[in-house]
């Protein structure tokens, strides 16, 4: 369950006295950092919770993001001028925020945060389809008919997934042109003119909406709209008017993002088949959420079949997740769920404990004897919760023979090493 306000306070507190206590000047910043971070949780939740908002990105305070842009300026400090792109910018936002003493997690809390101060200091000519939030281009496309192959693939995509599709259909189309502007100019154009009929009936009640998402009826008034955005010289506009006469094409890369989005629906409607897990026979799962590093699930699951291993993780914190599935030898899935059963049975009490280095675990276990639910930071593996990790984490280690989960497994190694490797 996520914190409350009063709990990310209540750490906050706590974090101030080992600050107070503590002599050695880097250690200091990093926990007065953390504490900052609690404070700034605590605040965006209690608002969350305040308007009765399902998410917190519906509604930023502009008093806490006021607190919180000094940091994300110095974040960007050494960047120079406008040169920086969106996603090395978020990069160095981040290094910087987990310098400070934040977790991954609490990194992931101040997402919207980051989210609006990139789209505030970046320039226009960067930002493509940014002008409006993802949430936006999903309503036009659920409901209004589009007309290009392109836009029924890049307006329903999820925030991130747009932003990854719209950072390579900027580099193909920079390579094709030999000119990152007109790359950047067309992709702002371009949605707004082919898709003109199903943006001018989409309703757009305030103001600010309607001027980010205007209906461009001609090519002559995007050649106008080009010429005073982004100041394109008489031959770039020659160009993107050639451009703008052939629909987009579609590309690999968004085809790409198009297959995640129906994997994941396929996903989805797998899981309905066990809308309670207790309806499947055996599953064992561990989120590994490291400080500053992509989290990453494994999950057993025993069904009539035997017994299968996935992990779902990501090279980088931000980078896309993949999904490495393997099926476990009998005599390991015996050992492993006897072993699973013992430790479900038995009695014990979670470790409480506070670090900047490691990394947070949830673990969830249901089998027909018992089950196990909790959150405990980097276990030490003698304790309870640190056997029930160690049995999940060993099984996958030897399950797994793909290199890319191998590298994952020995990243999560730093982060709290197994008793046995």
């Amino acid at each position: 369950m996520p914190w409350t306000p009063q709990q990310h306070l209540n750490r906050a507190s706590f974090i101030d006295e080992k600050a107070k206590a503590e002599r050695e000047p880097k250690k200091k910043h990093r926990l007065e950092g953390l504490a900052l971070a609690h404070r700034l949780v605590a605040r965006m939740r209690a608002e969350r919770e305040k308007a009765c908002l399902s998410e917190l990105e519906d509604h930023i305070s502009e008093n806490t993001y006021r607190q919180a842009l000094p940091h994300l300026k110095a974040g960007v400090a050494h960047l120079a001028g406008n040169g920086a792109d969106l996603p090395t910018m978020v990069r160095a936002l981040i290094k910087h925020l987990s310098s400070a003493g934040m977790d991954a997690n609490t990194i992931r809390k101040m997402k919207p945060f980051i989210w609006r101060f990139t789209q505030e200091v970046l320039p226009a000519a960067r930002r493509s389809m940014h002008q409006a939030a993802a949430k936006y281009w999903n309503e036009i496309a659920e409901s209004q008919p589009l007309k290009t192959e392109w836009a029924q693939q890049m307006f329903p995509l999820p925030q991130e997934d747009m932003d990854l599709a719209l950072e390579n259909e900027e580099k193909r189309l920079t390579r094709e042109t030999g000119n990152p502007v007109l790359a950047a100019a067309y992709l702002k154009i371009m949605p707004l003119l082919w898709e003109n009929a199903a943006i001018s009936n989409y309703p757009k009640d305030n103001p600010s909406l309607k001027a980010a998402i205007p209906s461009i009826e001609s090519i002559a008034e995007a050649i106008m709209i080009a010429r005073k955005d982004f100041r394109l010289t008489t031959p770039e506009l020659t160009k993107l008017k050639e451009m703008l006469k052939e629909p987009p094409t579609p590309n690999r890369a968004l085809s790409a993002a198009n297959s995640i989005i129906s994997d994941y629906r396929a996903s989805v409607r797998k899981t309905l088949r066990y809308p309670d897990r207790n309806g499947l026979p055996r599953i064992a799962e561990a989120l590994f959420r490291p400080s500053f590093d992509a989290e990453t699930l494994l999950r057993v699951i025993a069904d009539s079949h035997g017994t299968t291993m996935e992990l779902t993780s990501a090279e980088s914190f931000f980078g896309r997740r993949f999904t490495y599935k393997s099926i476990v030898a009998p005599n390991y899935a015996l050992r492993f769920w006897t072993k699973l059963d013992a430790m479900v049975t038995a009695p014990f009490n979670i470790e409480r404990t506070l670090g900047f280095d490691g990394t947070t675990i949830e673990i969830d276990c249901r089998t027909p004897v018992g089950s196990a639910n909790f959150e405990v930071w980097s276990p030490e593996p003698t304790t309870h919760a640190g056997r029930i990790v160690g049995l999940i984490y060993d099984l996958a280690w030897e399950a797994s023979t793909a290199a890319s989960a191998l590298n994952c497994l020995e990243r999560l190694r730093g982060y709290w090493p197994p008793a046995d490797h």
